[in-house]
């Protein structure tokens, strides 16, 4: 996989991490998008929203008191495709649900590697 670098005064650096935030995702999972929207035209379908729209899928299938962790709501071959950055945007994407609807999800425990487990109520 091919790396691309960039350089940003600290006001773009600022308005992209806000921007980031607003959406979700990290710095780096956003310029991705960003520059690949730029690319591609924004009629692509947007590979992270799409997981994400699994994702919640997946939640709402599950069955009270199950415990999970991110990478058991995708398939292993999934999984194991995406990059750090995607990964660690749908983890962000997780975080905020869980503490979006505290009726239905909970932190459960933190595991080692700083791996969150949660559990739907």
């Amino acid at each position: 996989m091919k790396r691309i670098y960039s350089n940003y005064s600290e006001d773009e650096y600022r308005d992209i991490e806000a921007a980031a935030n607003k959406a979700g995702m990290t710095v780096s999972a956003y310029c991705k998008m960003a520059v690949l929207a730029k690319v591609y035209g924004r009629s692509k379908k947007n590979q992270s929203s799409s997981l994400v729209n699994d994702m919640i899928l997946k939640l709402d299938s599950m069955k009270a008191n199950e415990v999970f962790i991110i990478s058991d709501l995708f398939s292993k071959d999934s999984w194991s495709a995406l990059s750090r950055a995607e990964k660690l945007t749908l983890s962000k994407q997780l975080a905020k649900h869980v503490r979006e609807n505290p009726e239905a999800f909970t932190v459960n425990a933190t595991l080692p590697g700083k791996i969150t487990q949660y559990k739907k109520q």
